[in-house]
C-alpha cells in the first residue's frame, strides 16, 4: 500500500500518530505499537482487535452524522489506520476565544448521539476535539468501546467535566452547564446524571 510517514505528531501508550501521505493526499497514520512485555501472538491479536474495534466505531459515528475523520485505509494485521487529515486547531487551545457556550452545548448533543448508540469515547477531552471551519471533530477513539451500561456513560461525562475543570477553569461552570444542556436529549438522561453525581461523590471521598 502506497503511504509515507513524514512526521511523528504524537506517541501514546498504545500508538504512534504520524502526519503522512497516502495516494498523494495529506493524511494521519495511526500505528499501534508492539508491546514487548506481552507474548508476541497475544500482542498481535490484541492490536488487531483494537484496530478493528476503532475502525468499526469510527464508521458507525460517520453513519449517524458525528464529525470524525474519514477512514481511507486500514490493515488489521499491521495495526495501521490511515484517515483524513482535519485542518484546524485542537479545541483545548482555543475554546475560550470562541462562542464556548454554543460549542459546549453542541458537544453535549453529539456525545448524547454517541451514547444513544452505546458508543463510549473513554477519553473525552477538548484535546481530542478539533475545531475546523465552525465544526467540532472528535478524534482519538483508541480507548473507545461499546457499552449500554449507565455507569460507562456517566464516566464519560465525568471525564469531560474533569477535563473542562482542569484546562478551562475560567469558563468551566458555564461551559459544563451548556454541555449538560446539549446532552440532556440522551436516552435515560436522569439515570445517567444521577450516576454521574454518584461518581463525583466517590471521587470526593476517596
Amino acid at each position: 500500500m502506497n503511504y509515507i510517514k513524514k512526521e511523528l505528531l504524537a506517541e501514546g501508550a498504545e500508538a504512534k500518530i504520524y502526519l503522512g501521505e497516502f495516494n498523494g493526499r495529506k493524511v494521519i497514520i495511526k500505528e499501534r505499537i508492539r508491546k514487548k512485555y506481552r507474548h508476541e501472538k497475544i500482542d498481535k491479536n490484541f492490536r488487531k482487535y483494537r484496530t478493528r474495534r476503532e475502525v468499526k466505531i469510527l464508521k458507525k459515528l460517520r453513519e449517524i452524522g458525528i464529525p470524525v475523520p474519514e477512514i481511507l485505509y486500514y490493515d488489521e494485521k499491521e495495526s495501521i489506520i490511515i484517515m483524513e487529515y482535519i485542518k484546524g486547531k485542537k479545541l483545548s487551545e482555543i475554546l475560550e476565544k470562541l462562542d464556548y457556550i454554543s460549542i459546549c452545548k453542541k458537544i453535549g448533543n453529539q456525545v448524547a448521539k454517541m451514547h444513544n448508540e452505546n458508543i463510549i469515547h473513554n477519553d473525552l477531552t477538548t484535546s481530542n476535539m478539533i475545531y475546523s471551519e465552525g465544526k467540532i471533530y472528535f478524534i482519538d477513539f483508541g480507548l473507545s468501546f461499546v457499552s449500554s451500561r449507565i455507569e460507562d456513560k456517566a464516566t464519560d461525562i465525568h471525564l469531560f467535566k474533569e477535563a473542562l475543570q482542569s484546562k478551562h477553569w475560567k469558563i468551566f461552570v458555564e461551559a459544563f452547564r451548556a454541555f449538560l444542556d446539549g446532552y440532556s436529549v440522551v436516552k435515560d438522561f436522569n439515570k445517567i446524571y444521577k450516576r454521574f453525581l454518584d461518581i463525583e461523590k466517590r471521587g470526593r471521598y476517596k
